[in-house]
């Protein structure tokens, strides 16, 4: 199967001699939705900021559609991944419909600004995230879930076939996080684009998830479908702690996927 990513055997090693990827490989075939999962402090941001080419890697490999990120123009790596982080913080006073319209730079002439096909593609965006009709207002009058969703259609205004997002729902409502996940599904099924997303959530993660790698002290040590991961001994290998386990009938993929809850003991 072709891949749109490929990453293999990637060390990344931060000043001072932290270790963050310890010999990680992944990938991402066209329309798949690939969950990372893992403690905190485990790699999963690193990961990301390192496909996008954002670290020079201590040693490995990754491949955007074939090619070194590190070697691609900055506008032609935006045509073909995108992302968007934790904690960003747009200036308060930009209006939402230009914050998304900044997604679509890599698409804009060198010279002149957007055109109608480029604010269809913005309104579109907004719709998928819930927000349409806040084209006008200013990112300070937004709730903090607001403004992650309009993050998220900026990232998707980009028409990126690779996406990756740093826990996208970490601040939304359970509605918002459901309908978040579900419009990116069909988005993934519809237009072969694909997603790879880091979360702490392991139950939505295998609600909408093709596969799950699960990280720990920048290694991997689960990678497969949600019910090859999912499981007594590797969850409690990775996170120490003792977990109640059931299965749901997951709609979005239709078919029976596993849940996970802590256990507290006394």
């Amino acid at each position: 199967m072709v891949k749109l990513l490929e990453a293999r055997d990637l060390v990344l090693d931060y000043p001072g001699g932290v270790r963050a990827l310890d010999s990680l490989s992944v990938d991402l075939a066209p329309g798949e939705i690939h969950a990372i999962l893992g403690p905190n402090g485990s790699g999963k941001s690193s990961l990301l900021e390192a496909l996008l080419g954002l670290h020079v890697l201590t040693s490995g490999e990754c491949r955007i559609l074939g090619k070194d990120p590190h070697k691609m123009g900055s506008r032609e790596r935006a045509r073909q991944i995108c992302l968007v982080l934790q904690g960003l913080r747009p200036p308060e006073g930009m209006r939402v419909a230009d914050l998304v319209l900044l997604g679509r730079h890599a698409h804009l002439p060198w010279i002149g600004g957007p055109g109608k096909e480029d604010r269809r593609i913005m309104r579109e965006s907004l719709d998928l995230v819930d927000l349409s009709g806040l084209e006008d207002r200013r990112m300070g009058q937004l709730s903090g879930g607001e403004r992650q969703r309009a993050l998220l259609a900026r990232a998707l205004a980009q028409e990126s076939p690779i996406i990756l997002l740093d826990e996208p729902t970490s601040s939304l409502d359970p509605g918002h996080k459901l309908t978040l996940l579900a419009a990116m599904r069909r988005l993934v099924e519809n237009e072969g684009r694909s997603l790879l997303w880091v979360t702490h959530d392991l139950n939505l993660a295998s609600l909408y998830s093709d596969r799950l790698s699960l990280l720990h002290e920048g290694r991997c040590h689960a990678e497969g479908k949600p019910r090859e991961v999912l499981i007594p001994e590797v969850l409690h290998r990775t996170y120490g702690g003792e977990f109640l386990f059931g299965s749901h009938w997951a709609a979005p993929v239709r078919e029976e996927r596993p849940w996970a809850l802590p256990w507290l003991l006394d």
